[in-house]
């Protein structure tokens, strides 16, 4: 029996990803041109990061209906991502491609900063009125919270955050501020895509698991929160010198409370 297109929603929404692709593939299979059919598989390919899968659904979209607005803002998103790859990769002499991190972290932090500067600067305005808070404690205190924290989580943000993410024939290398954290290829046992649930919420990341279970995994965020500015592209590069991934949920990725570091 086909389900509805509104049922099938629901199984995404559950995070049922299978049941939903086996759904979806027979309405499509009645009908081809079924947009609405069309458009929440291309939504379910790009929750589980397929990212590839995804681009060719919305081809068809735009064959079915040329001025189609989500079609046409998808392919508006890819040609912005396509200027970031030319602008935040470098090809480096060895063949290897160096992915460049946007500082968000730090641009958070900085901005959490200037609003604790202007605050402390509204309080001590105040002070004219309100004799409390000139006193020496008082005073000191409000400094420390409202400049002095911002100011370490500034600098916390900028030493911690990546710097870059090289992607070679040999392995991967993630470059923070102060240290590095390399990975060769033939060290690891498995590559997933991992998103989490519920779906929707552009929250994916990539997966490197190492075959010696007292190494570190690496954990890359590839969504909307990720510091990679050509998400796909990067997906792609490592698809290019490594292999395919595994797609999975978060909760069935087997941890086996290993150490990982996130990025």
């Amino acid at each position: 029996m086909v389900k509805r297109v509104e049922d099938i929603r629901s199984l995404i929404d559950r995070g049922e990803f299978e049941e939903a692709q086996t759904s979806l593939d027979g309405i499509l299979e009645l009908g081809p041109r079924n947009l609405e059919a069309l458009k929440l598989k291309a939504f379910l390919y790009s929750c589980q990061g397929r990212f590839e899968d995804e681009a060719s659904t919305w081809r068809k979209i735009i064959e079915v209906d040329p001025e189609d607005e989500a079609a046409m803002l998808f392919f508006h998103k890819s040609f912005i991502e396509e200027r970031e790859r030319e602008y935040f990769t470098d090809l480096l002499p060895s063949g290897a491609r160096r992915f460049l991190a946007h500082p968000r972290n730090v641009i958070n932090a900085s901005f959490l900063g200037l609003i604790g500067c202007a605050i402390f600067l509204s309080v001590s305005n105040l002070a004219r009125k309100y004799i409390i808070l000139t006193t020496p404690l008082i005073s000191f205190l409000l400094f420390l919270l409202l400049v002095g924290v911002p100011w370490v989580v500034i600098f916390v943000a900028y030493f911690r955050s990546i710097r870059d993410v090289t992607i070679g024939v040999d392995g991967i290398l993630v470059r923070t501020r102060t240290k590095s954290y390399a990975l060769r290829w033939k060290d690891v046992n498995s590559f997933y895509i991992v998103h989490r649930a519920p779906p929707g919420l552009g929250e994916m990341s990539l997966v490197f698991v190492p075959e010696r279970k007292d190494q570190e995994m690496i954990e890359i965020e590839i969504g909307e929160n990720s510091v990679i500015r050509a998400p796909s592209f990067f997906l792609r590069e490592v698809v290019k010198v490594f292999q395919e991934p595994v797609y999975s949920s978060r909760e069935s990725l087997p941890w086996e409370r290993r150490a990982i570091l996130s990025f």
